[in-house]
């Protein structure tokens, strides 16, 4: 059975670096929330990463709470002999 929080979440996908660029505060902000969180989960980082060795198709899971962004999932898609794979 799923919790009162799981099903207030709302989800979102983000399919272009252009769209993932546009909630960098919004994801900066998330990241200062988490006091678990490395500079490796950070838009600093992630964002060059995939503008010089990004991935074949981008594929970010956003979370939201009451329009406020709590989670969010980059996941890397790639395609090798006809067979696709989704990586964290």
């Amino acid at each position: 059975m799923l919790s009162e929080v799981t099903r207030e979440l709302q989800t979102e996908e983000i399919t272009s670096l252009k769209d993932l660029e546009e909630i960098r505060e919004e994801w900066f902000e998330l990241l200062t929330r988490c006091p678990t969180a490395t500079p490796f989960q950070s838009p600093e980082w992630l964002l060059p990463w995939c503008h010089c060795l990004g991935p074949q198709e981008t594929l970010v899971v956003l979370f939201r709470h009451e329009e406020r962004l709590v989670g969010l999932v980059p996941l890397v898609l790639r395609t090798e002999q006809y067979e696709r794979t989704l990586f964290l």
